[in-house]
């Protein structure tokens, strides 16, 4: 990823700059497309991780788009593989020993989280949530839903249904400006 134009973007364009943070998430960039994956080149790689006793292991990866002059007419911003279902994003911050987590919308919302030190997990969109996630919430004494100002309520509506399904969920909203990281602070 360093001296690739993900690299470029996810510093100057998401203001993510700690290169533990991006190592530590697996963000990479489609330089050299493996087989089938032709249509990502060019893209950020982000992948979910899931943490066994062996170490990290990609359960999917999605691509986001880079482009600034994009319209994503043949893709997504952020593209998902074919037959792969949603999932949490950064399920890693499940297993920390903290009292809070933050539930947020996306990766980028997430990954911005975690850049002020937060422990955070992303779903992948306002329907991508399942049911059988609240569980994984259980036990925290306070489980903060980030929504997004701006939105036209697509989020806040969204985080109400989650909050309903956990019992220690406070809704919180933050700005978001386009192409630039949400104002998250702890």
């Amino acid at each position: 990823m360093a001296d690739s134009p993900a690299f470029d973007y996810v510093a100057n364009r998401r203001g993510i700059t700690d290169p533990a943070l991006i190592r530590r998430l697996g963000l990479g960039y489609v330089g050299e497309p493996s087989t089938s994956h032709e249509r990502f080149q060019g893209m950020l790689a982000v992948p979910y991780l899931r943490h066994g006793y062996s170490g990290p292991n990609v359960t999917t990866i999605r691509f986001a788009c880079i482009a600034d002059d994009c319209a994503h007419e043949h893709h997504d911003k952020i593209s998902s593989l074919p037959g792969h279902g949603v999932r949490l994003y950064n399920t890693r911050d499940l297993l920390a020993p903290a009292d809070e987590i933050c539930i947020c919308l996306g990766e980028w919302d997430t990954i911005t989280a975690l850049t002020y030190g937060l422990h955070a997990v992303g779903v992948q969109s306002v329907t991508g949530w399942k049911p059988y996630m609240a569980q994984a919430f259980q036990g925290y004494k306070k489980v903060r839903i980030f929504t997004r100002i701006g939105d036209r309520d697509q989020s806040m509506q969204w985080a109400n249904e989650l909050a309903a399904q956990i019992p220690a969920a406070i809704v919180e909203s933050h700005p978001v400006a386009r192409g630039e990281p949400a104002a998250l602070r702890p």
